[in-house]
């Protein structure tokens, strides 16, 4: 998150971003349980 905030990405940004790591952290899940 620290390095989203040296981007300087406006609060747009910062919650599309917030997004799409929630929908990678779903489908991360999947990855560890074919671990």
């Amino acid at each position: 998150a620290n390095n989203l905030s040296v981007i300087g990405a406006s609060k747009e940004d910062k919650e599309r971003i917030s997004e799409i790591l929630q929908e990678t952290w779903e489908s991360a899940d999947d990855w560890f349980i074919n671990e």
